[in-house]
């Protein structure tokens, strides 16, 4: 439920000339998340970020992921809700730093791409952004590597939004729902072929991983379009 007291408290605040923490709306002076609250945060860090997760065709990729998530009441929740219904470029640039970190769990190479899960056309048309390609393309600039942010994917008309679906179903919903931009398509290719890189690495980024479903629509779509590829997959959160 959408919290309106937050709203105002935070609307007086920032008129006041401090800002005020996008999760309790406390003051938190230059930054979008109040120390408390970014302590608790922390309190949710993954033990064992890397996992593996499993694809299309048997295969597996290696999938980083800051936090945890266990129910729609918890801290982290509440940040996930935050970024997908508030375009705020703090709490982007925030979410941006705490991407960086599973990303550096990934020893990835310089010239390493970045591509978001793209989000359901039915909440970009309500909320009029995509929060994983906000932050995903802000978080090259806290890596301390030279990478490379390309919004390559589109979700096709028809998918359904994937919280309200249950394992299988997420499955069915997303299959042949993900496609290529192909004028981005053409620009990245040029790109890395200027770079002279024949075996791209790939970074799949999306907000938070439930099941997977969607990140292995995506990995399927993007192989198609480089074969020789390294893919890997990462998130602010999963459900762990």
């Amino acid at each position: 439920m959408h919290n309106y007291t937050r709203d105002v408290r935070k609307a007086v605040s920032d008129a006041l000339f401090f800002k005020s923490c996008i999760l309790c709306a406390n003051r938190a002076d230059s930054r979008a998340v109040c120390p408390s609250c970014e302590k608790l945060l922390d309190e949710e860090r993954l033990r064992f970020p890397v996992t593996d997760l499993k694809v299309g065709g048997g295969r597996k990729i290696k999938c980083a992921s800051l936090y945890k998530y266990d129910s729609y009441g918890d801290i982290m929740t509440r940040l996930l809700y935050f970024i997908k219904q508030e375009y705020d470029k703090d709490a982007f640039d925030f979410a941006a730093k705490k991407f960086s970190y599973p990303l550096s769990y990934l020893n990835l190479p310089e010239n390493t791409v970045i591509i978001n899960v793209p989000r359901n056309a039915e909440n970009y048309g309500k909320y009029g952004f995509d929060q994983s390609a906000e932050f995903a393309k802000r978080a090259k600039y806290y890596c301390g590597k030279k990478f490379i942010y390309s919004n390559l994917l589109k979700r096709k008309k028809g998918a359904k939004e994937q919280k309200k679906l249950d394992s299988e179903n997420r499955k069915i919903n997303v299959h042949g729902k993900i496609g290529i931009k192909r004028i981005k398509l053409a620009f990245l290719t040029r790109k890395l072929k200027a770079l002279k890189i024949d075996k791209p690495f790939i970074v799949i980024a999306d907000d938070m991983i439930t099941t997977g479903a969607s990140i292995a629509e995506c990995e399927s779509v993007i192989r198609t379009a480089f074969p020789s590829a390294e893919i890997f997959a990462a998130s602010l959160a999963r459900n762990d």
